[in-house]
């Protein structure tokens, strides 16, 4: 399958372009991104299964991808997208709240999974937060964006969720990792993941 990196003057408009096709093996996960955040794997197991091509199914129990803390992740951004596909398997238990996509914890920015069955996006802090319900079992796209004054969450082509008013108007910066589908507090996705990226 052809892998896609739009680039302006051989940069890319994105800092993480991670499609999960060619070039992926069991210990590493390419960014095809020209900033080559390139993430390890631990545990996640590559499948035919994605919604695009292949994906990594992660199996809720310690499976994980860490992207580090690369200077194009660590930024204090003040406008920014995340996106990916995302097929969740089974609810985190208890009050558990695994990562899709994000850097964490102290969440600086994320797009995560809660035990209540809602899909939430986050900008600089755990309590500035929206959300909106996600079903199990079946393809989603979520894509978490914010303008430095507002965030809005997109759910399959929806808006689900806006916050006009947004109160930090930016990141915010943190020497931990970001991680794709938990990595971090034992709170780990049970579910495939799929055309994760990051615009900045």
């Amino acid at each position: 399958m052809n892998v896609f990196d739009f680039r302006l003057s051989d940069v890319s408009d994105t800092v993480l372009n991670m499609p999960f096709e060619a070039d992926r093996n069991s210990t590493q996960a390419k960014d095809y991104s020209t900033y080559s955040n390139n993430g390890t794997v631990y545990g996640a197991r590559f499948t035919s299964a994605g919604k695009s091509g292949s994906a990594y199914y992660f199996d809720g129990i310690d499976d994980y991808i860490d992207l580090g803390n690369p200077t194009a992740l660590n930024a204090n951004f003040t406008a920014f997208t995340l996106e990916a596909w995302v097929m969740v398997n089974t609810t985190p238990a208890g009050s558990d709240e695994p990562l899709i996509v994000g850097k964490g914890p102290g969440i600086k920015y994320a797009i995560s999974y809660y035990s209540n069955g809602k899909v939430y996006f986050y900008v600089y802090t755990g309590s500035n937060s929206i959300d909106s319900a996600m079903g199990l079992n079946a393809w989603h796209h979520v894509v978490g964006t914010f303008n430095g004054t507002g965030k809005v969450l997109y759910l399959d082509g929806a808006q689900a969720a806006i916050n006009a008013t947004d109160s930090y108007g930016a990141t915010g910066t943190t020497a931990l990792s970001a991680f794709i589908g938990g990595g971090y507090g034992g709170d780990y996705l049970n579910g495939t993941i799929d055309e994760v990226r990051v615009y900045n």
